[in-house]
């Protein structure tokens, strides 16, 4: 079985979502916003597909906008929650990039944080240039038994505890993607090649996460109605999360599909000086400053999503 999210066309896209217009909890800068005021505003729509995965398919956008006082952008997660023994494949023509921006694809766990875990399967911020990959649970999980071998990241954390002593709070366990000038994972590169189809197989062993551009030649014109085989469509997996520490079935339980838009926050302003180059190529001391003062450099925060399947 599978969920195709734009099988009754984009326009249906949305009425599978869920608007969270609350405070953002990471603390942005930005406002997020309800359905018919996204609509309204022309944060959301959709496009012809220009690098889709899938034949005829037509694509989803998320942007941001300004309501004359501050910036405004949807985020959306999915009605339907899943189980392991899900796999996800996203096509992502686009993904917000520049300065100040946060953006993130993740799943999140039913009950309060970090209770039923978080994956987040792209993610991170400013003007770099990889992604990083990060699960975010209770005590008892890490992945400190895992091979490295098995996947092509870089271990940057290995304890998923979100309280976790030693390292700092909230950080998950998180794997680097390689930085690759020639087939960037994240940020204006990504952009710039097409954008790419990315893949997550959750099981109750692992969670593994692949990605793959337009360069190889290999993406798919269609993709069948069944599961592919992720290893044997894309080799090895950025990163694959793993091991005796960690019980996939148990710390991680109706997780709900996230795309979201943040500016600054916890990660994007406080990493201001130190992810990216931003501080120096804007002139601003702070995050939140060169977001007030961004006008057209934010013209590239926006997602298009050519294609999004969940097979269960």
């Amino acid at each position: 079985m599978h969920v195709d999210f734009l099988a009754k066309g984009p326009q249906n896209f949305f009425n599978q979502f869920n608007f969270f217009d609350q405070a953002d909890p990471t603390q942005g800068v930005q406002e997020y916003v309800s359905f018919p005021t996204a609509s309204e505003t022309y944060l959301i729509g959709h496009m012809g597909a220009a690098h889709s995965a899938f034949s005829n398919a037509k694509s989803v956008y998320l942007g941001l906008a300004s309501n004359g006082t501050h910036m405004t952008a949807p985020r959306i997660s999915s009605k339907a929650a899943f189980s392991p023994g899900m796999l996800l494949l996203a096509d992502i023509g686009h993904m917000p990039a520049g300065c100040g921006t946060w953006p993130a694809m993740w799943m999140l766990g039913s009950g309060t944080w970090p209770l039923h875990g978080e994956i987040d399967i792209i993610e991170n911020v400013n003007s770099v240039g990889y992604n990083q990959m990060t699960l975010h649970t209770g005590p008892g999980c890490d992945i400190k038994s895992d091979s490295a071998s098995a996947f092509t990241g870089k271990v940057l954390t290995s304890d998923c505890d979100t309280n976790a002593p030693g390292q700092d709070k909230n950080a998950g366990c998180g794997i680097q993607a390689p930085p690759n000038p020639t087939a960037a994972s994240f940020g204006p590169e990504y952009n710039k090649q097409g954008g790419g189809l990315w893949a997550m197989e959750w099981t109750t062993s692992s969670i593994s996460i692949w990605y793959m551009p337009p360069s190889t030649g290999k993406i798919p014109s269609v993709l069948s109605n069944q599961a592919p085989n992720p290893e044997a469509l894309f080799g090895k997996p950025l990163a694959r999360f793993a091991g005796a520490g960690c019980d996939y079935g148990k710390s991680f339980q109706e997780m709900n599909l996230i795309f979201n838009t943040a500016l600054c926050g916890d990660w994007a302003g406080d990493a201001w000086t130190t992810a990216g180059t931003c501080a120096a190529s804007t002139g601003k001391s702070s995050c939140a400053a060169s977001v007030a003062s961004a006008g057209a450099g934010l013209n590239d925060a926006f997602w298009i999503i050519n294609a999004l399947r969940i097979y269960t």
